[in-house]
C-alpha cells in the first residue's frame, strides 16, 4: 500500500512539474532542438546540420506542416524513402515544408550526404 501512495505522489508530482514553465516552442531563439537528445523530440522543425538531421526522430501533428532547415554551408535534399516526395533543392539558410493529412510513418534522407531521419506523424491529443 506504501508503494501505491509513493507512486502516485511520484506521478502527481511528475505531472504538476509538466504544466509549469514556459514553453521552450514560444521563444523566438532558433535552436537546433528543443531537446538535449539529438535522437528524438517532438514538434514540426528538422534542422538539417553538417553531422546531419536534428532530430533525427521526430513526432509530430498531421494536418501541421513539418519544416526541414538547412543550416549548412551547402545546398541540401530530403529524399522521403517510400514516398514520392523529394525537397528539390534547399539553399543555405532555405527551408523545405511537408504536410501529411493521414497517421504516418516516414523514413527519409538527405541526398548529398548519408545523413538519415524518421517522422512519426500523430493525431493531435484530445
Amino acid at each position: 500500500m506504501r508503494r501505491c501512495a509513493l507512486l502516485l505522489a511520484v506521478v502527481a508530482l511528475l505531472a504538476g512539474a509538466a504544466c509549469t514553465g514556459s514553453s521552450p516552442a514560444a521563444t523566438n531563439t532558433p535552436t537546433p532542438s528543443r531537446s538535449p537528445d539529438p535522437n528524438f523530440d517532438s514538434g514540426q522543425k528538422v534542422f538539417i546540420t553538417n553531422t546531419g538531421f536534428r532530430p533525427r526522430w521526430l513526432v509530430s501533428i498531421w494536418k501541421l506542416p513539418v519544416v526541414w532547415v538547412n543550416q549548412t554551408d551547402s545546398v541540401q535534399t530530403v529524399i522521403f524513402d517510400h514516398q514520392l516526395v523529394r525537397s528539390g533543392p534547399i539553399p543555405p539558410g532555405g527551408t523545405f515544408s511537408w504536410t501529411s493529412d493521414h497517421v504516418v510513418s516516414v523514413t527519409y534522407h538527405a541526398g548529398t550526404m548519408k545523413a538519415r531521419g524518421a517522422i512519426q506523424v500523430s493525431q493531435p491529443a484530445t
